[in-house]
Formats: C-alpha cells, sequence, structure tokens
C-alpha cells in the first residue's frame, strides 16, 4: 500500500467531507528543472521528475481537483508562479477544501505575498485579467483561460483583506477543512505565522518522507503540527537505528557501534535512522535524528528532531539546528511587545575574525522603524542563552561577542529565487538553510544586512546560573 493511500484513510476519518467529488485543493507545487545527464538521461529530484513525467501531464484523473492549471505547475519562475497561484486559489476560495504545499514556508511565503499584492489580485478577479507582474506568456495564457470576471468575489476578497491578515484564511476559504505541510524540523519556525494566518484552520503535519525511502505516517491528523508524531511502516524499507545522545556540549554522540532493530527502540531515546531499501540503499544513514514518542502495536512512533551536523562551532563548542531555534525563539519572544515580528533567521560562524563568533542573521517584518535598544537585548539574550561550551568560551574570550544582522525584508525570500535560478531545483523542495557555510550565500546575507548589533561583554558569573533553552514553537 502506497504512503498517500494509507495517510488519506486517516485524514479522511480525521476531517470527513461534506461533498461528493475529487476534494478542490490550493496546492502551492513548483516542478523545477532537469538537468541532462553526460549519457543524456534526464534527471532532477523526485518530485521535479514527477511533475515533468508525461504520466503527470497526461494524467486523465486525480484524487483531487487543483485550483492551479498545469502549467504554473511547470512554470520557470517562482515569483509569477507564486502569483499564479494565488490567484487561481483566491478565483475558487468558496470551493477549496483544503491547502498544501511540501514545506510550511511554501505557504506562509504565497500569503506574505498577498498582503502586498491584494489590491492586484482583487483587480484581476473583478475584470478577469492578470496583472502585467506575470510576464510568461504560457502562464499568462493558462490563468486566462480558467479566470472570467466576477466584481462580487473580488469586492468580498477586498473586504476580507482590508480587515487585516489574522484569520485571512478562515475568513476567505469558508469550506477549508485543513491545511496540509510538513511543519516539523527547519519549518517549525513558520508554525506560529501560519496559525496567524490559519486562525482556526488546523494545521496538519504532512506524512515523514526523504528522497532515499516513504519512513512514516502520520496517524493521529488532528494533533498539532508542532507535536506531531510518525508511525513507522515497516515495509517501506529496512529500518534501523543508531542512538545518540545530545550532552550539555549541543552536539549529537554516538554510543558505540550499537545499531537497534526496529522493535527494540525505546520511548524517550534518541536515534539516527538507518535504512536498507529495494533500491540498492545498504545501511544508510539517513542522517536524521527522531525521538521515539511511543508505539503503534509493535512499530514505533517516532518524532523530527532534527538533522545531524548542522551544526555553527568556533571551538569546543557546538550548536545544532534544533538547539538554535529554541535560542531565536527565546530572543524572538522580546519581539512581541514591539512593531517587529520575526519573519526569519539563519546563521553562520565567521571564522575570519579572531577570535571567531556566531552571527545570526534576522529578517524582521513591519519595522518602519527599527528599535535598536530591543534589538540589543535580543542580541544580548541570544549571546547568553547558548549551550555550556559556548558559555565558557565566551567568559574566556576564546569566542567573539555574537553579531546580529538585520537584513532587509524579502531577503530570505530573494535567496531562495536565486537558489531555483541556479540550481534548477523547484521551488517546492527548497528548505531554509539554518546554518550554513556558502560564501555565495554569505554575500547575499550581507548584501542586505540594514543594521549589525554586537553583544556585550560576557560576565563570567552568568556560567554559574547557565539552564538550557526550553521548548519554544515559532
Amino acid at each position: 500500500m502506497k504512503a498517500g493511500q494509507i495517510g488519506s484513510v486517516y485524514r479522511r476519518r480525521a476531517f470527513p467531507r461534506k461533498h461528493e467529488g475529487p476534494p478542490v485543493v490550493m496546492s502551492f507545487q513548483y516542478a523545477g528543472r532537469q538537468f541532462d545527464t553526460k549519457s543524456g538521461l534526464k534527471a532532477g529530484t523526485g518530485t521535479t521528475n514527477f511533475y515533468r513525467s508525461a504520466a503527470f501531464k497526461n494524467a486523465k484523473s486525480a484524487p483531487f481537483s487543483a485550483t492551479s492549471p498545469v502549467d504554473i505547475v511547470l512554470g520557470y519562475d517562482v515569483p509569477q508562479q507564486m502569483y499564479c497561484h494565488l490567484l487561481c486559489g483566491l478565483y475558487r476560495c468558496q470551493e477549496v477544501e483544503q491547502m498544501s504545499a511540501i514545506f510550511a514556508y511554501m505557504i506562509v511565503e504565497p500569503f506574505r505575498l498577498l498582503e502586498r499584492v491584494w489590491r492586484d489580485i482583487c483587480k484581476d478577479i473583478r475584470e478577469g485579467t492578470v496583472n502585467e507582474r506575470v510576464s510568461d506568456p504560457e502562464l499568462r495564457s493558462s490563468v486566462l483561460k480558467v479566470l472570467s470576471p466576477n466584481p462580487e468575489l473580488a469586492d468580498l476578497i477586498e473586504r476580507e483583506c482590508a480587515k487585516g491578515w489574522s484569520g485571512i484564511i478562515e475568513r476567505l476559504f469558508p469550506n477549508i477543512n485543513y491545511i496540509m505541510s510538513i511543519f516539523s524540523g527547519s519549518m517549525l519556525p513558520y508554525v506560529a505565522p501560519m496559525r496567524q494566518y490559519a486562525g482556526s484552520v488546523p494545521l496538519m503535519n504532512a506524512d515523514y518522507g526523504a528522497s532515499e525511502a516513504w519512513i512514516g505516517i502520520n496517524l493521529d491528523p488532528r494533533c498539532p503540527a508542532e507535536d506531531a508524531s510518525f508511525t513507522i511502516i515497516p515495509n517501506f524499507a529496512y529500518f534501523e537505528f543508531i542512538p545518540v545522545n545530545r550532552d550539555s556540549a549541543g552536539y549529537d554522540s554516538v554510543e558505540g557501534d550499537e545499531i537497534v532493530g526496529l522493535t527494540d527502540v525505546k520511548v524517550g531515546q534518541e536515534y539516527e535512522i538507518v535504512l536498507t531499501t529495494v533500491g540498492g540503499l545498504y545501511r544508510y544513514r539517513l542522517g536524521d535524528i527522531v525521538k521515539v514518542t511511543g508505539f503503534f502495536n509493535s512499530t514505533p512512533k517516532v518524532a523530527f528532531v532534527c538533522r545531524k551536523g548542522v551544526v555553527l562551532s568556533v571551538n569546543t563548542d557546538k550548536t545544532d539546528e534544533e538547539e538554535l531555534r529554541l535560542v531565536v525563539g527565546k530572543a524572538s519572544l522580546l519581539l512581541k511587545e514591539s512593531n517587529m515580528e520575526l519573519a526569519d533567521y539563519s546563521s553562520y560562524t565567521d571564522q575570519d575574525s579572531q577570535p571567531g563568533h556566531y552571527v545570526i542573521f534576522w529578517e524582521l517584518r513591519s519595522h518602519e522603524h527599527l528599535d535598536m535598544d530591543l534589538l540589543s537585548e535580543c542580541c544580548k539574550v541570544l549571546d547568553q542563552s547558548f549551550n555550556n561550551p559556548y558559555m565558557r568560551g565566551r567568559a574566556a574570550r576564546t569566542i567573539g561577542p555574537l553579531e546580529l544582522a538585520i537584513v532587509k525584508e524579502g531577503a530570505f525570500a530573494r535567496l531562495m529565487e536565486q537558489f531555483v535560478r541556479k540550481n534548477g531545483v523547484g521551488a517546492s523542495q527548497y528548505k531554509v538553510s539554518r546554518c550554513f557555510k556558502n560564501p555565495a550565500t554569505l554575500k547575499h546575507f550581507r548584501d542586505e544586512t540594514i543594521a549589525t548589533l554586537r553583544s556585550p561583554d560576557f560576565p563570567p558569573e552568568l556560567l554559574a546560573a547557565w539552564r538550557p533553552s526550553t521548548k519554544i514553537v515559532g
């Protein structure tokens, strides 16, 4: 049985449909480019190859009715495609039952776009036209085939957008049952903005898969997205697990060469997944760290924790993706009483300075003016919230003051567009790197930086009071 078929059974149980026939889905999908191998074969990601296949293009039936024509998915310009996805989805907003994307970022970003272009969208729906920002002839043609003037709908959308953006999805899509995407791992920071847009519409974590194999199914679709566990399906692959400890140094240490079988894992323990597949992978270390949360009969349920090896490190300190998320979440709480909102973040270890130091890049929204005093306090909280070895390094001055760099609004979206253009990967597959080493990425963020702050000298007495950061969502 395919992963999608198993998962859909549980989704239908949790969210019974009111209508017959295929559900109408607003799906933010982007095919990306294939490339030619030296032998002349077409290659690409699994998603790209699927969307570019004859089977997809010529499919006579589908399990759902997409609001966007196929040509929008197959386009090559992400900003234009995103506008078209929005326009076509809003044109059918009264019919939409589900909203989806592979990663949560690709739902949040279109609604951030909507905040800027809603008047253009309303004009297009009112007149049955396509804004000039969409210049690709195939995209324009495909949208015009499904669009006709609808002044009443345009007026409705205009009224709701004018009220503000909290709960906009709930207000514009009256028949929507849920929003499905990947909200775990590096997508956790998008849960908060997604809830802001969604209102009371449930956020459902999609099933757990990788390019190498499907891993598990979300058997509890109504579980809060940030708390989702995935039940491993034993016939997806042969699963083994390497026990992992996360110590106060902030890194993952493997307990010898011990490998644990599927039924021998322990609740509460973290593991790295090892796969053997019919496709030829033998004891392949997936690099995903998961935590066992329970069992469904004899098969374990796991929660995704982070990717192994994504670290900031200057000296003996090692900060992984999960710890970085917690620290950023703690510092960003200070923004709640201001007009500033954290939209996205990433990080870099600057080893060119002496001593080396962490650089945290923040993109903020609604910053007509930056409150530098408040941001200085955020920088201080960031610096004083990392792991114990980092704190010791700061106290001993072997790690330099933390740098908080504020980038222009839209900097992360422009990075995604650059990445897609350069690599041909579909935007559906793009994930924000929370810790990077690429010089081109560093140059991009440095060019986009509008303000820089540095943390003050580190008081050694803080070491005695140090406590690890705790769970914060968003």
